[in-house]
């Protein structure tokens, strides 16, 4: 090493300003191992500052932020429950047909229409994949909707 100074490892080191962790609500995610029930989290120093919470300038980002603020137990349901996985590649294989069959129908004439859609195919799909009659369920919606009767559920047992 060349330089005037005799011992420039020490003053490297001294010289280094002190570095404040920035934390955010991401770095604070925390998983529990479903077989020993540790919960893993970054270790944080006692002086570690969080960082600024929906502090954006743009409306946009603002409300976006606020709706998912709203779900976020919801979105991050896979984190706590063993078998729900992290992608919606199983709903989209189950809506992958739909989504053809629009294409050949030409879609529908209103919203109203596209809502009803849009609920058979999710009750059909539901249905199938957990094994469960669909002419019987829809029967028993509708017979529950012309009786005022509790209609049945698509939640799987258990859940």
């Amino acid at each position: 090493m060349g330089g005037d100074d005799p011992q420039p490892l020490v003053h490297q080191v001294h010289e280094i300003p002190v570095v404040r962790p920035h934390v955010t609500a991401y770095h604070q995610h925390r998983l529990t191992c479903t077989q020993c029930g540790t919960t893993t989290a970054p270790p944080l120093p006692d002086d570690a500052v969080y960082g600024p919470r929906g502090a954006c300038g743009c409306v946009k980002t603002a409300v976006t932020c606020r709706e998912l603020t709203a779900v976020e137990t919801c979105l991050w349901t896979f984190t706590r429950v063993t078998g729900v996985e992290p992608t919606n590649n199983a709903a989209e294989r189950a809506l992958r047909h739909a989504v053809c069959g629009r294409k050949t129908r030409h879609g529908t004439a209103s919203e109203k229409g596209s809502r009803f859609v849009e609920r058979i195919l999710t009750e059909v799909a539901s249905c199938r994949q957990q094994e469960r009659n669909v002419p019987a369920f829809l029967t028993d919606a509708i017979q529950a909707a012309r009786t005022g009767a509790q209609p049945p559920s698509l939640i799987p047992q258990g859940v």
